[in-house]
């Protein structure tokens, strides 16, 4: 890779495949792929059957003061059965060469290609009805007296993927109050597939397109938890992504907020 010119993309290509297929041909080792398993079979004990989970990229190089590799990762939803997180995790290590991550890394001066590793998150999947990401200060203004809130409906990878439109709530963060709204236009809804796992992209449904996600109540709720998460981690303000299932906020992930 060292002689990799990143504008050939001819080049790029061969060489994301080779590195991706090397990755693959090696598999997980057998010690590892023991403890995935036995650790998803402690996660599927509370339920009937085997867990519904998501995998999830978590880069050593993500989130940087630096650079940010969010949404470039690769992330698997809704998956059942050992094997399928077995296989999805083995997706994860090889999404470390797709040619947009090389071509990232490779653009940020002085970032280390050769130190770049993978680790992977295993969630049990929320049935979502809305999600969305929060920061608990405004990422644009760098105001650290608010919060604001991206909501859509469904699950957050149409919010990720560009298909909709969120909408975005202002919040005071000493007071709660919802300061300002703005409902997007939500075009397309990402769901659980209820048959055969994955995941299915549709139409939003005629009528929700410029429905508000969130009452005010939820709104507070949301904004109430990334003010105790905030506080958790001394005060540093925080990038959130979070889900609501059965009418229950769940938080998937935080992470300082980058760029500042």
């Amino acid at each position: 890779m060292s002689a990799l010119n990143i504008d050939d993309y001819q080049q790029l290509w061969k060489t994301s495949q080779a590195l991706r297929a090397f990755v693959r041909s090696h598999g997980i080792p057998a010690e590892i792929e023991r403890e995935i398993l036995e650790a998803y079979q402690i996660l599927s004990e509370n339920n009937e059957e085997p867990a519904w989970v998501a995998v999830r990229s978590s880069a050593t190089s993500e989130d940087l003061s630096e650079a940010s590799f969010a949404g470039q990762l690769d992330t698997y939803l809704n998956l059942r059965g050992g094997q399928s997180v077995i296989a999805a995790v083995l997706k994860c290590w090889a999404g470390l060469f797709t040619e947009r991550v090389i071509l990232y890394r490779q653009k940020k001066a002085g970032f280390s290609r050769t130190d770049a590793s993978m680790g992977v998150v295993v969630q049990e999947m929320v049935d979502a009805t809305r999600s969305g990401v929060m920061f608990t200060m405004h990422p644009v203004t760098k105001d650290h007296s608010k919060i604001l809130i991206e909501a859509t409906i469904g699950l957050g990878e149409a919010l990720v993927g560009g298909a909709a439109t969120p909408d975005t709530y202002l919040v005071d963060k000493a007071t709660l109050e919802v300061v300002e709204q703005h409902v997007g236009t939500k075009k397309r809804v990402v769901l659980r597939n209820p048959v055969g796992g994955g995941v299915i992209r549709i139409e939003t449904p005629q009528g929700q397109e410029r429905k508000p996600c969130l009452s005010t109540a939820e709104v507070q709720r949301i904004a109430e938890l990334g003010r105790r998460i905030e506080a958790e981690y001394g005060n540093t303000p925080q990038d959130i992504e979070w889900a609501i299932g059965d009418s229950v906020p769940y938080i998937l992930q935080t992470r300082p907020v980058t760029g500042l």
